[in-house]
């Protein structure tokens, strides 16, 4: 317990000047986090597998061992507080607003994905082009039950520089998950921003990605509508689209979230809608 608290009381420091120097926080990411998360994902993907998951056992048992406990929590700590935590610092993103016309949102993206292929396959091989890091891997989870259980369908993990996602999450959603994950691995910790970032590059890529980043918006953006607006826009969807139309849950800021100054960059998903709607096109 005595080195466990040692380790806290020296990694607590370091991350409250980072996350209260955004100028510190960027030069640190730009010269010694990204260039280590770049080389633990070229080492990572080279593994058939995710190396994520055996890890996370690993340290688990680590944690439950008296001996090993505090070199665990070390790194557990370490790699995210020194490498992952300044991102959220590092750049700054704006406070968004509500989408000014959510149903008006809808309408334009619905008809944009009537006139779609809306014919989607597994995205893994594709989406680090797509996210302009060619060679760069998004694996499928080996035991995705565990993101179930999280109620996610992708993540990068520092740790390992891993992009992961559940493979067996809906079809439409995978392109761009794997690209948003991705748009992590660069260096955006703002979800919002990541979902910015990830859905310029899919619009750029046509076809299954863009779908794929319209289908996302639009049952986010479903979700800011009442019952009779969004019984407007299921009537305007074709056959093809309805069944891919689903809302999506709102995610409440996390306790630890709240404790670390991280709540908004961590739920900030209407960033997104609010930039489309200042967008000519979708």
């Amino acid at each position: 317990m005595k080195r466990s608290l040692i380790c806290v009381a020296i990694l607590a420091p370091a991350m409250a000047i980072l996350r209260f120097w955004p100028g510190l926080a960027g030069l640190w990411m730009e010269n010694a986090a990204l260039p280590l998360f770049g080389a633990l994902h070229r080492t990572s993907a080279a593994l058939p597998f995710p190396l994520l998951e055996p890890l996370a056992f690993l340290l688990l048992m680590g944690l439950l061992r008296r001996r090993s406990r505090a070199l665990a929590l070390a790194f557990i700590l370490g790699m995210y507080g020194l490498l992952w935590y300044p991102a959220y610092f590092a750049a700054p993103a704006p406070q968004c607003d509500a989408p000014a016309d959510p149903e008006r949102l809808c309408v334009l993206l619905t008809d944009a994905l009537n006139a779609s292929a809306l014919a989607f396959e597994p995205p893994f091989d594709a989406a680090g082009t797509v996210a302009g890091l060619p060679g760069a891997r998004v694996k499928p989870a080996r035991w995705p039950e565990w993101m179930r259980a999280m109620d996610i369908e992708g993540l990068f993990a520092p740790w390992t520089g891993e992009a992961l996602a559940d493979a067996d999450a809906p079809p439409g959603s995978l392109p761009f998950t794997c690209v948003h994950e991705l748009m992590h691995l660069k260096g955006i910790a703002d979800e919002g921003q990541a979902n910015i970032a990830a859905y310029r590059l899919c619009l750029e890529a046509g076809g299954m990605f863009a779908d794929s980043a319209r289908l996302w918006a639009l049952r986010r953006a479903l979700s800011r509508l009442d019952e009779p607006a969004r019984a407007r826009v299921a009537r305007r969807a074709d056959r093809r689209l309805r069944p891919l139309l689903m809302i999506s849950d709102t995610r409440a800021p996390s306790p630890l979230s709240r404790l670390l100054g991280i709540a908004r960059q961590t739920a900030d998903y209407d960033a997104l809608l609010s930039w489309l709607c200042r967008q000519a096109r979708v």
